[in-house]
């Protein structure tokens, strides 16, 4: 018979091992597709051993934590993505605030979806999310309203202090690749 419980938690800390180390090391694709073939012909066939069984279905959960970070650490960008602009860019930024506003003593943050980057004959069109920080907003912004600033887009990155919280990482989780301040 079959455990329930243990099956659960071989698959919980499979996936959670592969997120963490696919966190550490992107692996390529072929190495996330790989382990489901002895957890398929486990299933198929039935006449593998109980131990071999239990291997098969961790390393099927390694394979599937490694795959859910792959959007994180190894994201496929549009082309227009602000992301793949060469950053730091001192540059306005044109968008829609896509989430409620944080506002914090002195400052405001925004989540924006960028609609155009550039001044001018320079001016293109962008995608992706921005997460600007504006400091002593002369007004109070509301979600949904369309803005255009004169900022500086940076990539995001972490401080790094032994055991220090990954921001990088959290912003990526939240699709956010670009900060900005104005």
């Amino acid at each position: 018979m079959v455990d329930v419980r243990a099956g659960l938690g071989v698959v919980t800390l499979g996936v959670l091992a592969g997120e963490l180390g696919a966190a550490a090391w992107p692996p390529p694709a072929a190495l996330l597709v790989a382990p489901a073939v002895p957890l398929l012909l486990w299933l198929a066939t039935g006449r593998w051993r109980r131990g071999l069984a239990w291997a098969a279905v961790a390393v099927a959960a390694l394979a599937l934590g490694a795959a859910r970070m792959r959007g994180v650490t190894a994201p496929v960008l549009p082309a227009a993505h602000v992301a793949r602009l060469r950053l730091p860019l001192a540059t306005a930024l044109e968008g829609r605030i896509v989430a409620a506003p944080e506002r914090r003593a002195g400052r405001t943050v925004l989540l924006v979806e960028a609609a155009a980057v550039g001044r001018g004959a320079a001016r293109r069109p962008a995608c992706g999310l921005v997460r600007l920080a504006i400091r002593h907003p002369a007004r109070r912004w509301r979600y949904g309203e369309r803005l255009r600033v004169e900022t500086r887009l940076r990539a995001p990155r972490n401080f790094e202090n032994p055991g220090r919280f990954d921001y990088v990482g959290r912003l990526a989780r939240q699709g956010v690749r670009v900060t900005a301040s104005a």
